[in-house]
């Protein structure tokens, strides 16, 4: 009966032990955030007042249909691009990566992608896919 007690004691430990390291992991996951991406962001080489205006203390695209959307607006969880609406559903960071798993709709369509973003500081981030992390477009921050 000892024996039985013993491993079962180990058996629980183990357990425990692995929850926890789970539950670690699932929280650095949850607790990484869009923060550093929030406001508004024009591509580089595009002027931030022919893409967005401010209305109080909202900003917003002049024409978020029009051809020359070439910026997205990042509030909360949520990111707005000339042609979707998305949704954060986990961010993963890795250094100065951030990929985001995103729950997006459009007017023809919706679903999940997921997408990475590399912070530049000074203002600047790229947007890359993660099968092809060579091609990149870059942005600069227009509002906080």
């Amino acid at each position: 009966m000892g024996v039985i007690n013993t491993r079962l004691e180990i058996a629980m430990k183990s357990i425990l032990l692995a929850s926890a390291i789970l539950l670690g992991i699932n929280n650095a996951v949850s607790a990484a955030s869009l923060d550093e991406l929030q406001g508004a962001w024009a591509e580089d080489g595009f002027d931030c007042d022919q893409t967005f205006r401010m209305s109080g203390n909202t900003i917003d695209y002049i024409d978020r249909g029009g051809s020359q959307d070439t910026g997205v607006i990042i509030r909360g969880s949520s990111i707005e691009g000339p042609d979707a609406t998305c949704t954060a559903k986990q961010i993963k960071r890795d250094g100065d990566v951030m990929t985001v798993l995103l729950a997006c709709s459009s007017h023809i369509m919706s679903g999940n992608v997921a997408t990475s973003f590399r912070l530049l500081g000074d203002g600047h981030f790229e947007h890359f896919e993660n099968a092809f992390p060579e091609i990149a477009v870059s942005y600069k921050r227009c509002h906080k």
